[in-house]
This record gives structure tokens, sequence and C-alpha cells, in this order.
């Protein structure tokens, strides 16, 4: 077989770059200078045999693979990233999950955008083996549509993997691809914090979600808010007695002004984690706890009559976060607020799901091996990962 020179220099450069390596320190490592390896990479010269051999140790591949006769074996990739964590997912064309990895947030308008590229470049770098070929990867992570962070991010990933399909976007887009309609339809998202947004023909258009200074009500930061305000008020003498000051002084352990100091110092994720109070009241029957639930669930099916009523999106809504997908009574309160036309869907599967779809769908790949292998091959990983 003649040796196929072209193929040679791109495998080299796609192996070391999967590697970590840059050519300066596979060069160092070869006795070598980074010269050589660049006309190697440029097809410019052909490794001697020795150095081939070397080569291939140092890259944890054969021969056969640098020469390109062995074939590859080609994987895609769905990543989900947000504030706290990213959650990676690495399967193969038939739709075979190979790997899954959770790592910190990657959010770049919480930790700026070079730390963010890095986590993503370790978490390929962790699921990547040699003799795989990254084919395609779908990057949908939080704070990627805001002054062009997820477009940077894919120029300097596509320099280390340039013979891979890869589009980075907004997270929402994961959680779409959840539901029944991916080209037209509403997405809520209620967690910490909360947004929605229209999607008119994969074109999304963005409502609410200006975060905790500028928005007042809808997440769970603001549920939980109201829960530490009313438990406040009932010790300062100027509300109405609550179900909540008793279940509030539970999980701190003291009372709500002995952990002022506390809660300011832990911030937003603490203070939502008491949102879930209000439900254990409501619940109970507490009639403020039911009033601070109905102003939030109204406030946000207030957003989603306005995306719908604005852009042609379509009649489904796909709901996502803890507070909607952890709290039924919650989506129940909001469907009443809503008009009849829209129907709501919340979606079981994780938003990487969503990404892993959206990888298929960037190879024209038939996704239905995928979606059959999804939710017990996930399940397995993750138990491994625990173990």
């Amino acid at each position: 077989m003649a040796l196929d020179l072209e193929k040679l220099a791109r495998n080299i450069k796609k192996f070391r770059t999967d590697k970590g390596l840059t050519q300066q320190q596979l060069a160092e490592q070869l006795a070598l200078t980074p010269q050589s390896i660049s006309k190697w990479e440029r097809g410019q010269a052909i490794p001697e045999l020795d150095k081939l051999c070397a080569a291939g140790d140092i890259l944890g591949v054969c021969v056969e693979a640098l020469l390109g006769n062995q074939p590859a074996n080609r994987v895609l990739m769905g990543i989900d990233g947000g504030g706290t964590k990213t959650e990676f997912i690495l399967f193969d064309e038939d739709g075979k999950l190979l790997k899954r990895l959770i790592l910190g947030g990657t959010n770049p308008n919480q930790h700026g955008l070079s730390h963010s590229l890095s986590v993503l470049q370790n978490g390929i770098s962790q699921l990547l083996e040699p003799g795989m070929e990254l084919a395609a990867m779908y990057i949908g992570c939080a704070g990627f549509l805001s002054a062009g962070y997820g477009e940077k991010i894919r120029q300097a990933l596509q320099k280390q993997h340039p013979y891979c399909k890869i589009t980075c976007n907004s997270d929402i887009m994961n959680i779409i691809a959840c539901g029944s309609n991916t080209r037209n339809c509403i997405a809520a998202i209620c967690g910490t914090g909360a947004v929605t947004y229209a999607n008119e023909n994969r074109r999304l258009h963005r409502l609410g979600g200006a975060g905790y200074l500028l928005d007042t009500r809808g997440s769970g930061y603001d549920i939980g808010r109201d829960v530490l305000q009313s438990a406040l008020r009932e010790q300062d003498g100027i509300g109405e007695k609550t179900l909540l000051t008793p279940l509030v002084e539970k999980q701190l352990g003291c009372t709500v002004w002995d952990a002022v100091g506390k809660i300011y110092q832990e911030g937003n994720a603490f203070v939502a984690s008491f949102a879930p109070l209000a439900f254990q009241a409501y619940e109970k029957g507490d009639r403020l706890a039911e009033e601070i639930l109905r102003k939030h669930a109204q406030y946000q099916a207030e957003l989603i009559q306005a995306a719908a009523t604005k852009y042609d999106c379509g009649r489904t809504v796909v709901l996502s976060g803890g507070i909607f997908t952890g709290c039924s009574v919650f989506v129940q309160m909001l469907k009443g607020y809503l008009s009849q036309n829209l129907m709501v869907e919340v979606p079981t599967q994780k938003p990487v799901y969503g990404a892993c779809l959206l990888a298929c769908e960037l190879l024209n790949l038939d996704p239905t091996p995928f979606i059959q292998n999804f939710s017990q091959q996930y399940k397995t990983l993750t138990e491994e990962a625990t173990c």
C-alpha cells in the first residue's frame, strides 16, 4: 500500500492535539526540533521509521493508526454546561454511550472565557482515547450567547480538532432538543435563576433572566428569598404567623436573624435552597406559602404568554430546571395561568441528552439507536461513577 503523506501528516497532528501536546513538547520527547514536527504535520517530510514508532508510543497509538491504515473509532460528544457544573457524554455512531464526566462550571459570564475554555478542553481530553476520531461535538452552555463567547470557544476548539464538526450554543438548546418540537417552541428554565426563550425556527429570543438584581420574580432564588423574608417579618412582629418560620429555622439550625451573615456569605444558591420549604408549607395548607408560589408561577406564565404573542414559535412549552422538574404543584399552578392553546411538556431526560441529539444532527445520523440506548446506559455510567 502506497504511503499517503497527507493522511500521515493529518494523523500526527490529530493524535498530538488529542494527547494535549504542543509541537515543542513532542519534539523534545523525540530529541528533534519543533521545525521537524511542523514539517511532518504539513506533509513536507517523512519521519524515519524509528522516530515514527517512538512518536506512536508517545501518542499512545500504533504505527498503523498514524499511517491511517487502521480504521478509527468515530465518536461524538454532547456537553451541557452551567454556572456550577458541566456534564460530558461520549458516544459512538451506533448510539452506544462510552463515557460520562462531570466537571466544574463553564458559564463564561461567571468564570471568564479562559477558565471556561480550559474546563472544556480538560473534559474533552479526559474522554478521548487513542484511536478515537472525534467527528461531532455539540456544546450547549449558559452564557455562550453573551459577548460572542460561544463563537470564541468554538474557534479555539476547532483549531485543536480541525476535522470535527463543532457547534457552541446556549444551554437552552439542549433543553429544547429534549422536547417534541426542536424548531418552534417556548422554553422556560426555572432553577436558581429563571429565563424564558422563544425558539423561532432555531432563532432564540430571550425574555426575562436579567438576574437577581433586576428580576424579582419567577426563580428559585426569588422563592427562597420570599420564604426567608416571611420568616424575618414574623420574627420582627410585622408579618403573619406562617409554617415557613419553623421550617426555615430547622434548616438553618437557628433563627433567621442569627443566620443573616451566613446567608449573605453563601449567596444565591444558598437562598434558593429554601425554595422547597414553600412547597412543604403549601402542602400543609399554609396561606402565605401558597401566595408566594402563585405569585412566581403567574410571573412565569406572563413571560411564556408574551413569547407566544410576540413571536411565531408554535404552541409547545418546554419546562426545565429544578423548580419545574421537582415540583409538580408549581407546574400545575403555571398551567392555570396559561391560555389553553399552549401545550406544556416537562422532559424527563437530562439536558445533556439534548446536546447528544444535536451532535447526531451535525452528522445527519439517525438518532434512534442513541435514543433507545440512552436511559439504561446513562444509568449504568452514573452508577459506575459513584462506586
